[in-house]
């Protein structure tokens, strides 16, 4: 049994983040004049999703093993 709950502080972190890019990009699309920074935006989301793509192919998976599995600290 884990001592913190990790899953609700994923979501919560996942909920916040969305306010916080609806708030933020709500302000920052009419930079510059009316829908003017959509474009900006769009690259900046698809950023963001490279980002992600990046990390999910190259940070290996830790469910499962035990600590000394990932820091190579197995005595053989």
């Amino acid at each position: 049994m884990e001592a913190v709950d990790t899953e609700s502080h994923t979501a919560a972190s996942g909920k916040i983040g969305a306010v916080v890019a609806q708030l933020g990009f709500f302000h920052l699309k009419d930079r510059g004049g009316k829908n003017a920074f959509i474009s900006q935006l769009i690259r900046i989301f698809a950023l963001f999703m490279l980002i992600g793509l990046v990390f999910s192919w190259f940070v290996p998976e830790t469910k499962g093993n035990a600590l000394e599995e990932l820091s190579d600290e197995i005595d053989d």
